[in-house]
C-alpha cells in the first residue's frame, strides 16, 4: 500500500529530488540562543529527518537585517556565526536523507523598535502595524540598498552552509507591505503602479539568484484571498491580518476577507470543547466566490495538529515516568495566561 501513495514518491524540485513528498513548514521553536541555531535547535530538526520527511524548512522566519529584531527569539541569519552551525544541522539532517532549507525573512514595521539593537522599524510607509505597534520610518533609498544586500548576504550564507535552498516570507513582512498600496506610498521607483511595487521583491530575488548561482532553491511564501467578496469596505485582500485575544478563551483572526474565532472551553481533565467558526461576507456565493474546502483547510489542519501535539502532551503527563522539566524560558504570555485561566477552572470543578 505504502508503495503506491503519492504522497510517498520522490519528488524533484528542480535540481533536488526530495524522498517524498512529505516536509515541515517554517515554523520557530524558539531553540536559538543568541539568535544561532545550536544543539537543541539541531537536535528539533534531525529528530524529523530521521521519521522520514524529505524536507524541514527551518526558522521562521530567520532575520535578514538588524533592524528587522525577531519577536520569537529566531535565528539571527545577519550574523557570520550563524555559518557553522547551521552546517552542522544541515549535515546531521542530510545524513538522514533530509533536505535543509531556511526561511528567510526583513520584518519591516511587523515587529517592535525596543529590542535588538533599538534601531528604528522600516516599511514603505508610515503606517502603524496593528500586531506590534510599531510606528515605521519611512524607508529610504539607502534603507533599500543596504536591505536587498542584507538579503543577499544571508542568502550567501545559508549556501556556504550547505543548506539546499531557502524561502523568502513575504505574507505580512517587508515583500508583502511593498506590494500593497495600502502599506506603500513611496514614490516611483518602488511606489505607485503594481510594477513599481513589486520591484523591490524582484530586485531581492534578482540580487540573491546571482549571488548563488542557479543550483540553490529560491523560494517566496505568500498567500492569497480565500473569499472574492471582501470583508466591509475593502477594497484590497493583501492587508495581512490582525489578530487579537480576548481573555480568557478566545482568539480571532481577522483578514480582508474572512475572519476565523476560536473559542475553548475545558470539560475536563483530558476533554477540552474546541468551537470554530468562519465568517465571510454576507453576499458572498458558495461555488463562485470562495470554496469550502478551501477555506477552511488551513485552519482544520491547525487544529488537528494542535490537538494531535496537545494528545502527545498529555499521554505524556499521566505517564508513570513523567519528570517535569526542563521548560524553554522563552513563552507567549497570552497563552499561559490561558492556561493559568484553565487550571482554575478545573481546580474549581474539582473542589466542587
Amino acid at each position: 500500500m505504502a508503495a503506491n501513495d503519492p504522497l510517498l514518491q520522490p519528488y524533484k524540485l528542480k535540481h533536488l529530488t526530495l524522498r517524498n513528498r512529505i516536509m515541515t513548514t517554517a515554523h520557530e521553536p524558539a531553540y536559538s540562543e543568541d539568535g544561532l541555531p545550536k544543539e537543541r535547535y539541531r537536535a528539533y530538526h534531525v529528530a524529523r529527518a530521521k521519521g522520514g520527511i524529505a524536507l524541514t524548512m527551518t526558522a521562521g522566519s530567520a532575520s535578514t537585517s538588524r533592524d528587522s529584531p525577531p519577536v520569537f527569539n529566531n535565528v539571527l541569519a545577519y550574523k557570520d556565526e550563524v555559518v557553522p552551525w547551521m552546517r552542522q544541522l544541515a549535515d546531521a539532517c542530510h545524513e538522514h536523507g533530509a533536505a535543509v532549507m531556511i526561511q528567510l525573512t526583513h520584518l519591516g514595521r511587523r515587529t517592535r523598535w525596543d529590542t535588538g539593537d533599538w534601531m528604528p522599524v522600516v516599511s514603505p510607509s508610515h503606517r502603524r502595524e496593528a500586531a506590534h505597534r510599531s510606528f515605521p520610518k519611512e524607508v529610504e533609498d539607502w534603507d533599500i540598498e543596504r536591505i536587498i544586500k542584507d538579503f543577499d548576504d544571508a542568502a550567501e550564507r545559508m549556501k556556504a552552509a550547505g543548506l539546499d535552498g531557502i524561502e523568502l516570507e513575504a505574507y505580512g513582512h517587508l515583500l508583502d507591505q511593498f506590494w500593497s498600496p495600502l502599506t506603500n506610498d513611496l514614490d516611483a521607483p518602488y511606489g505607485g503602479s503594481l510594477d513599481n511595487r513589486l520591484r523591490f521583491s524582484f530586485d531581492v530575488l534578482g540580487e540573491i539568484r546571482e549571488r548563488v548561482g542557479p543550483n540553490f532553491i529560491v523560494g517566496v511564501r505568500y498567500t492569497r484571498a480565500a473569499c472574492r467578496v471582501l470583508l466591509g469596505g475593502l477594497r484590497d485582500a493583501r492587508l495581512g491580518g490582525l489578530t487579537f485575544w480576548t481573555q480568557p478563551n478566545s482568539w480571532h483572526h481577522v483578514m480582508a476577507d474572512h475572519a476565523v474565532t476560536f473559542c475553548v472551553l475545558p470539560l475536563g481533565p483530558d476533554r477540552t470543547l474546541l468551537r470554530t467558526t468562519w465568517l465571510i461576507h454576507k453576499d458572498a456565493v458558495e461555488g463562485v466566490d470562495y470554496d469550502p474546502a478551501n477555506l477552511l483547510a488551513v485552519w482544520e489542519a491547525t487544529n488537528r495538529q494542535d490537538a494531535a501535539l496537545v494528545e502527545m502532551t498529555q499521554a505524556g503527563v499521566v505517564s508513570p515516568s513523567y519528570e517535569p522539566g526542563p521548560y524553554s524560558p522563552f513563552t507567549e504570555g497570552l497563552v499561559e495566561d490561558f492556561c493559568q485561566w484553565y487550571v482554575e477552572r478545573m481546580g474549581a470543578g474539582l473542589r466542587g
